[in-house]
């Protein structure tokens, strides 16, 4: 992505979230250089709200910095591309992270007030993984469900295609 186009997508994503309410979003999920707009993100998720982001070390400790979220952890996608000309599967490692907006009291707490706090397992059996071998839209999408407890709320991409309305999903299972 070219420096000009890169920071057109910050603008528009920062006039995304320029346009919510404060404390008016349960989870943020997205790929984009979300730790450019960690003011508006802070202002805008609910105690206890979630984001989930691409993000280098360096780009973590801006947010981290900001005293604002707390890192819960981070999460591997492994992506797997074919090499042009060859039948080779090239394979790299994408890395995003999970942090949470601090909140007073307990998670149950957080949980009853706000419906934040907590994620929600990915079945009865097995917590909540950190390695996802699957492609992007699917593991977004599996994202997007861990960071709804309640599998009901204001989820938002700032970073979605200009073409569409910010959405306000309610993701339910």
């Amino acid at each position: 992505m070219s420096a000009r186009k890169s920071k057109f997508s910050v603008v528009l994503a920062q006039a995304s979230l320029m346009k919510r309410k404060d404390e008016s979003v349960h989870a943020i999920v997205t790929e984009g250089p979300i730790w450019k707009l960690a003011h508006e993100v802070d202002r805008v998720l609910l105690p206890g709200g979630h984001l989930v982001c691409r993000a280098s070390v360096s780009e973590a400790m801006v947010l981290l910095n900001s005293g604002i979220l707390e890192f819960r952890g981070g999460i591997i996608r492994i992506a797997h591309e074919p090499i042009k000309k060859e039948r080779d599967i090239h394979w790299r490692a994408e890395r995003f992270c999970l942090f949470r907006k601090v909140f007073d009291g307990t998670v149950a707490d957080c949980l009853r007030k706000h419906g934040t706090g907590g994620l929600r397992r990915e079945s009865t059996e097995r917590p909540f993984t950190d390695v996802h071998p699957i492609e992007l839209p699917a593991f977004l999408t599996r994202m997007r469900l861990a960071v709804l407890p309640f599998g009901n709320g204001v989820l938002i991409d700032p970073f979605e295609m200009p073409s569409k309305k910010p959405s306000k999903k309610k993701v339910s299972r």
